[in-house]
């Protein structure tokens, strides 16, 4: 059976979602430090993949979150 770790902005101290995600979206050196920490913890073990669950964070940050989601996917594309 196959893990996939879980990445999400639930926080289970407050049992709600961080709406504070948006602004990570929206930073390149967010989008860098979140690529450098993934390929890190992957390389871990034999993981072939994320899930990633970000929810509740406003519509404004959504043209920010779809250009980030193929970077992101290219963590766990291997090299042709």
């Amino acid at each position: 059976m196959e893990v996939f770790p879980l990445v999400n902005n639930f926080d289970p101290v407050a049992n709600d979602f961080v709406p504070g995600i948006a602004d990570f979206f929206a930073r390149a050196s967010g989008a860098r430090n979140f690529r450098k920490q993934m390929l890190d913890f992957l390389a871990t073990d034999k993981y072939r993949g994320v899930m990633i669950d970000f929810e509740s964070f406003p519509r404004s940050a959504q043209a920010n979150y779809q250009t980030l989601l193929p970077s992101w996917a290219a963590i766990c594309t291997p090299a042709a």
